[in-house]
């Protein structure tokens, strides 16, 4: 790798970026503007709208019903007159029903009701919907309050006693333990966050796309890739350059937010009459220093990811559609930092963005965990050098990176399809959000609802989903779903390359349950649930049913989505020259007869797997699956018949199954 070539792809990249005037708008100028006009004009919009209360008549009806006492009472309170942020309550009394009440409110002739029910009981009628009414029905009740505290206190004056230690027998007070400092920072570390994780995202889906997808539609990149450099030298010097812009961005947001936050902190010390609010910001260094590299690796994280996604748009405008989904998903977990007894722990650690977002609370709270802020980082690089050897992988399949552009094939009317024809990258998405939307929606209903037959009911309507798409978009099924007969050898090769996704799945379940504890209750808990009294059922719905409905959908539709077309019209022609007596994966001179891997089968392995580890929803199972997956592909295209999958499948799923089935104790 020649650091000079990545230095000079670096400097192009920048300068493109320079020279366009939108991206550099969004990218450095908005951030700085954004914070100062949001905050400023929050703030205006909120003293206008107080302002505007203040002026607003509010109109209260008291029904003739109401103790003369309290009708006085209410007619003398201080706090039915007017302030700043609050209208004067006007009175108007008349003899009324409930029904003319509420009429009267939902029409907005009165903004709120007291009438008198029986044994000496008040109703106060609001319109919830109605944010006017809803203020004003604080005002009243404390009106009320007031009240009823005037006749207690009366009432135990004339008995003799006295009222404030009789209701008052002791009186307390609340100290807080945490500096001003703390407390300030603890603000910040709810809100800060959130804004600095959307700041590096926009920062860096703009670049990426431009440099990516905008490359494309200039019709650069195929000239770049031409040129005597390296994938991995093109790779770097693009990355390189959106991990930077992403940087400058969020420094940017942390230096307007900063700025902002100073203001309004100054501005507060001086509105406050004396109180003095204490920001020692000596006190900050350690946390802003551990912010700083925090926010670097998920810059880093975040801008490989991006640029994965704008690999499979064929435009700039594309991009920006493809890139709006992950925006979505990263913004939700961004939201941790808010949740009030979410903290930073060994499962949280190992959780993307929510780590980040984690961590950078923990920062502000001034409770760093080092071992824990290690895993944060150590995961983060982990998810670093996956999302590099993905994109590598992209740029190496000219199927991915250079496709023929192919949309949804389901769009088209069918009559107008070819038949026998092969799914795009496009459908192997859709087949996947479907299942995804279909498992946390319907599957999911179904399966709490019924159990283990519930299983095997989301399994088999799984696979009508894919089948009923593969038959829709006229597609090869033999070709697609590898229905070739499966010899004893080819079986055996299932059986051994199941026998390495075992051990490597076994590996890293340890280091999982090692970081995290709390993953092996979660799963004994959801093994409890799923698993029957009837091991006959059990075997079905979950070693049969999966190892049938879920190749289907991933080493079937989704593995042909992903693979290059040419590469499987080679597997079905003659020519003796594509097979060889050694596997990639066992190199010791045994002839299998096996397929070799060809242009395109690598990066639709893992983009499969991935896929299929994502379909599992717990982070904890999400890796280990993703191994499995992309093993039990490995088996489809070096034998070419899926049934290798199947029976690797088959035996992962029923090893599982005996081995928490005698833990259960749930017997034949």
């Amino acid at each position: 790798m020649r650091f000079n070539i990545i230095k000079e792809i670096f400097k192009k990249e920048i300068l493109e970026l320079v020279r366009d005037k939108k991206n550099l708008f969004m990218m450095f100028i908005l951030p700085i503007l954004m914070y100062p006009l949001l905050t400023v004009g929050i703030s205006q919009v909120m003293m206008a709208s107080i302002d505007d209360m203040g002026k607003q008549e509010i109109r209260l009806l008291i029904d003739e019903s109401v103790d003369k006492d309290l009708y006085t009472y209410i007619e003398k309170s201080k706090d039915r007159n007017k302030t700043r942020s609050q209208g004067q309550i006007s009175i108007y009394k008349k003899s009324t029903d409930e029904k003319y009440i509420k009429e009267s409110i939902k029409k907005e002739d009165y903004d709120i009701a007291i009438k008198r029910e029986e044994n000496n009981t008040y109703k106060v009628f609001v319109d919830t919907r109605s944010d006017k009414s809803s203020l004003l029905k604080e005002r009243v009740n404390k009106i009320l309050d007031d009240y009823k505290d005037t006749r207690v206190k009366a009432s135990i004056k004339s008995a003799g006693l006295d009222p404030k230690n009789t209701l008052n027998p002791i009186s307390y007070t609340n100290e807080s333990v945490a500096e001003s400092q703390e407390e300030a920072s603890g603000l910040i570390g709810r809100i800060i966050p959130f804004m600095l994780i959307m700041g590096i995202l926009s920062g860096a889906v703009y670049p990426a796309a431009d440099m990516i997808a905008g490359e494309k539609e200039r019709g650069t990149l195929e000239t770049l890739l031409t040129m005597p450099i390296k994938n991995i030298e093109l790779i770097a010097g693009k990355y390189l350059s959106v991990a930077f812009t992403a940087i400058i961005s969020a420094l940017m947001n942390l230096v307007s937010m900063g700025l902002t936050s100073y203001y309004f902190y100054m501005t507060a010390s001086k509105m406050m009459d004396g109180m003095q609010m204490k920001f020692d910001i000596y006190k900050m260094i350690v946390p802003i220093i551990i912010t700083l590299v925090s926010l670097l690796m998920f810059t880093l994280v975040i801008s490989a990811i991006s640029m994965c996604v704008c690999s499979f748009a064929k435009n700039y405008k594309q991009a920006q559609a493809y890139l709006t989904p992950l925006m979505l998903v990263t913004m939700i977990p961004a939201y941790a930092s808010m949740i009030p007894m979410l903290k930073l722990d060994s499962t949280t650690a190992l959780i993307p963005v929510v780590n980040v977002v984690m961590l950078l609370k923990a920062v502000f709270f001034m409770e760093v965990n080092t071992r824990l802020a290690g895993f944060v980082l150590l995961s983060n690089v982990a998810y670093i050098a996956m999302a590099l050897a993905i994109l590598s992988k992209i740029f190496k399949s000219e199927n991915i990176l250079f496709g023929s552009g192919e949309g949804i094939s389901i769009l088209n009317a069918r009559r107008n399809i070819k038949p026998k024809s092969m799914p795009s990258i496009n459908d192997g998405i859709l087949i996947f959000a479907l299942e995804f939307v279909y498992l946390l929606t319907l599957g999911s209903y179904i399966q709490v609802s019924y159990g283990t037959v519930g299983i095997l009911l989301s399994q088999v309507m799984m696979l009508g989903i894919v089948v009923l798409y593969s038959w829709y978009i006229r597609v090869d099924f033999k070709k697609v779903y590898s229905l070739n007969k499966i010899g004893p050898k080819k079986a055996l090769y299932g059986v051994l390359i199941w026998f390495v996704a075992f051990i490597a799945m076994g590996a890293l379940s340890l280091l999982i349950m090692k970081l995290s504890p709390s993953a092996k209750e979660i799963g004994e808990q959801l093994n409890k649930v799923i698993f029957g009294d009837n091991m006959v059922l059990n075997i079905i719905a979950i070693a049969v049913a999966p190892a049938i409905c879920e190749e289907a959908i991933f080493r079937g539709f989704i593995l042909s989505a992903f693979s290059n077309k040419k590469s499987i019209d080679k597997k079905y022609s003659d020519d003796p020259s594509l097979r060889e007596g050694k596997t990639s994966i066992m190199e010791r001179g045994s002839s299998f007869g096996m397929y070799r891997l060809l242009e395109g089968d690598k990066a639709a392995i893992i983009f499969s797997g991935l896929l299929f580890g994502i379909l599992h929803v717990y982070w904890f199972k999400i890796p280990t699956t993703a191994i499995l997956g992309m093993f039990l592909a490995i088996g489809v295209k070096k034998t070419n018949s899926i049934g290798a999958s199947v029976i690797g499948h088959f035996l992962n799923n029923l090893l599982a199954l005996i081995v928490t089935s005698i833990g259960l104790g749930i017997m034949w």
